[in-house]
């Protein structure tokens, strides 16, 4: 097909969704699709459909060849191949291993259980996913516990009979994690790799080491007349609920200047309620330069949008 006879070729587009999803889901993804050019030119359609009912018709389709047909007669005969078993990669995907290590530990007294007690929305499920939510805050020592569940076997290491409930260890939970996490993992190298490999795009993140920065707006009280030396404080992460807003700290960024550096129109007069005065503030950024040297990050200090000297920064841990 030219591309004369391709640009006037009416083209519709069918977009395969799994079955469960939601209908705000399935219409957030045909936006996406339109405002990707699907469907944009004059002719074109586009459409969802879900993946069982699109796979039904493109297996049917071969048979459409024969013309009319009985198809309960015709030959050859429709069978199923499994090849493989789809599910989200995700919170279900550990719920499957979960089950999967129950089944290996406890054998035929879980597989035998009925659905309602091991199955989604199951007072059982209900207390892994609890569990779930908890993992990676809570001590590596500590032994989860998961319940009620009734397999009628006596005390062993990962079941009380008294309680009705599994235990799990630390080791336990993150076996069933890490698989999940790896495959994630996985999924998005490979797209980003398929990103740059047909696009040339870049993904956020991919210019850290090429010489670009990240700028830290701070905020300091300043004595005149003597060494100042600017410091802002370096936390693991910001939390979005209070009371404590930010994490433990993890290191500093200092800039040291001399008594008699200029500030100019960069100094603000401002009260201090905790010292009972007024105190001169200085507004500020720390510029961290990523790959500036080599693969070494350098520092800057920023007042008024000029560098006025390096920074040093230091880790606690």
């Amino acid at each position: 097909m030219t591309d004369l006879t391709f640009a006037n070729t009416p083209i519709q587009c069918w977009v395969t969704l799994p079955a469960v999803w939601s209908e705000e889901a399935k219409c957030a993804t045909l936006k996406a699709a339109k405002n990707a050019g699907f469907g944009m030119r004059k002719g074109d359609e586009i459409f969802t459909i879900a993946e069982p009912e699109a796979a039904a018709i493109a297996t049917l389709k071969e048979y459409s060849k024969l013309g009319a047909m009985n198809p309960i007669l015709v030959q050859p005969f429709l069978t199923f191949d499994e090849l493989y078993v789809g599910g989200k990669c995700g919170s279900t995907y550990i719920d499957r291993n979960f089950h999967s290590l129950l089944s290996k530990r406890f054998g035929s007294a879980f597989d035998d259980l009925p659905f309602g007690q091991t199955g989604p929305g199951s007072r059982f499920m209900a207390a892994f996913e609890a569990l779930k939510r908890d993992f990676g805050r809570n001590d590596e020592r500590e032994v989860g516990e998961v319940g009620p569940l009734n397999l009628g076997i006596s005390d062993c290491e990962y079941y009380d009979e008294e309680d009705r409930i599994v235990l799990l260890t630390y080791k336990d939970m993150q076996a069933l994690f890490d698989p999940v996490v790896a495959e994630i993992t996985n999924l998005i190298k490979q797209q980003v790799k398929a990103a740059k490999d047909t696009q040339n795009a870049k993904i956020n993140g991919d210019d850290i080491k090429k010489g670009t920065s990240r700028i830290l707006d701070c905020f300091q009280v300043y004595t005149p007349q003597t060494d100042t030396v600017l410091a802002s404080t370096l936390y693991q992460c910001v939390l979005a609920e209070p009371p404590e807003y930010v994490s433990d700290t993890v290191g500093s960024i200092r800039s040291h200047l001399g008594g008699n550096f200029d500030f100019g129109e960069n100094i603000e007069q401002q009260y201090n309620a905790q010292l009972g005065r007024q105190v001169q503030a200085i507004s500020l950024q720390q510029q961290i330069l990523f790959g500036n040297k080599g693969d070494n990050l350098t520092f800057s200090c920023l007042i008024g949008g000029k560098e006025i000297c390096k920074s040093d920064m230091s880790f606690d841990r």
